[in-house]
């Protein structure tokens, strides 16, 4: 169906462009006496009968390429039209190819791959997945700048942002978290369960443990729970409470008392609780200290986008897959 759509359009793209080129060529040969009358009303009526082929309500592409055929050969043989040089024709490819690529990449999806496990289970590294761009709304190219905006991040959305605390090394790289809270609200962790506003969020410890990496690698063992994130239900990790994996200060779950995320802002984190750089951690040391939770949370302006689908993974059966 898309490849019939696309030939469609690329026919009768290329029939208006070359009978644009012809009635102009044409206008300006009468005007000059350039070519002979009879020449140019055998072009002429060529033009013509392109331009009711085109305009038909029920339009038949085979019949517009064979008009617009027989027209470029005519327009040609008169020297009316002179054929594209090779490269030209080359270069407007390559152009066409670019500008697309760049108008999905800017407006509708852009590739990424995960670097590191903070995300795990729900997506592991060197996962390559697609970020909805227009999740919340356009923004200009190359710019945080929203053109129109349409939407709001929601709790338990996936979203890609560069790092926003400034004065670190990992300043404006890309990261990928959970939305977890949103403006206004109250936030807190307590015994690897959040709290809302006060509330706990839904949670189930599910059975078993699960081999996982600790702090530089460290094999450790983890338990997974099920919690209700808004509309997402989604699986999170946890060390389990022994040796090397726990009770080091920089892998603390908790939170140091509730915080109130500020306007225009989100706050997130990994899946994988305990072994994740996010909001729980930034601005935690002296010169980093935020009061207003600022560079702890995440503009909402810094979005690049929701990520929705795993479009190439190790683990073939979790290719294409939506992302919970």
């Amino acid at each position: 169906m898309v490849k019939q759509w696309w030939y469609r359009r690329r026919v009768v793209s290329a029939a208006k462009a070359l009978l644009r080129r012809v009635e102009r060529a044409v206008a300006k040969a009468r005007k000059g006496n350039l070519a002979p009358a009879e020449t140019l009303d055998k072009v002429a009526d060529s033009a013509t009968a392109l331009r009711e082929a085109l305009t038909k309500e029920v339009r038949d592409c085979a019949e517009v390429e064979r008009l617009a055929e027989r027209l470029q050969v005519e327009g040609t043989t008169s020297g009316l039209v002179k054929p594209k040089h090779v490269v030209l024709q080359y270069v407007e490819s390559i152009a066409w190819a670019v500008g697309i690529a760049l108008l999905v990449r800017s407006f509708l999806f852009e590739p990424f791959k995960i670097p590191t496990g903070s995300m795990i289970p729900s997506l592991l590294i060197d996962d390559y997945i697609f970020v909805t761009k227009s999740s919340y709304g356009v923004k200009l190219p190359f710019a945080d700048s929203y053109l129109v905006r349409w939407g709001e991040p929601a709790r338990g959305d996936v979203v890609v942002f560069p790092y926003p605390v400034k004065g670190t090394p990992d300043y404006d790289k890309d990261f990928i978290k959970r939305v977890v809270a949103l403006p206004g609200e109250r936030v807190r962790m307590r015994d690897n369960v959040l709290e809302i506003n006060g509330l706990p969020i839904e949670v189930e410890r599910l059975q078993g443990e699960v081999p996982c990496a600790g702090p530089n690698g460290y094999p450790c063992r983890c338990v997974l729970q099920k919690e209700r994130l808004g509309e997402h239900e989604v699986i999170t990790q946890h060390f389990v409470t022994q040796g090397m994996c726990v009770n080091r200060p920089h892998w603390r779950t908790d939170f140091q008392g509730e915080m109130v995320v500020p306007e225009g802002h989100v706050f997130v984190m990994g899946d994988n609780r305990d072994n994740s750089s996010d909001g729980r951690f930034w601005g935690a040391d002296g010169q980093l200290e935020d009061p207003e939770m600022r560079g702890r949370t995440v503009p909402i302006e810094l979005l690049r986008g929701r990520a929705h689908i795993i479009w190439l993974a190790s683990d073939w059966s979790r290719m294409f897959s939506f992302i919970p």
